[in-house]
């Protein structure tokens, strides 16, 4: 699958100036997602120390077309069990991401295990937290969580629009 921006290093700061910082998809991209953060591998590597803060991703999907979902902001973090991945997303504005595939798939902001499958072993500690985020007309769901322990979601979350609200599954 195809993203915009892919993002695997350890340590990594990514920061906007609000809403005039806009990340936008272009006409008749069908990507699988505008900015993804993803450990390097499954197994063995976690991306950590991730902090994304205080700018707009918007999908475009007015004028996206065909059989593919898409997801503004996806976090992917590995299979190991012991590591946190210690990542931060603040003030985030993730609209209009496009599904051509409804009601299922899409949104403004997708936690994933890697390849949407999460071990139970590994449910422990992922240590990832949500702040005064806004998920806004998307297609799918506003936020999406793949797994249920090592995360905080606090503060302004809202998913207005979404077909799917937000859906948190193991």
């Amino acid at each position: 699958s195809r993203h915009c921006w892919i993002f695997a290093y350890y340590g990594l700061e990514v920061k906007g100036d609000g809403d005039r910082t806009v990340l936008k998809n272009k006409d008749n991209n069908p990507n699988a997602g505008i900015l993804l953060v993803e450990a390097a591998d499954p197994d063995h590597k976690q991306i950590k120390g991730v902090r994304i803060d205080n700018f707009k991703i918007d999908g475009n999907k007015q004028n996206q077309t065909g059989k593919y979902e898409q997801k503004c902001l996806r976090i992917n973090v590995s299979n190991t069990i012991n590591e946190p991945a210690d990542i931060l997303v603040y003030n985030m504005t993730c609209i209009n991401a496009y599904s051509g595939v409804m009601p299922t798939e899409g949104g403004g902001i997708s936690l994933e295990g890697w390849d949407k499958s999460v071990r139970n072993d590994v449910m422990i500690r992922k240590n990832i937290e949500v702040y005064n985020c806004v998920c806004n007309d998307n297609g799918g769901w506003g936020m999406g969580v793949n797994w249920w322990s090592g995360i905080k979601i606090d503060k302004k979350i809202s998913d207005n629009k979404a077909n799917r609200g937000t859906r948190v599954w193991q």
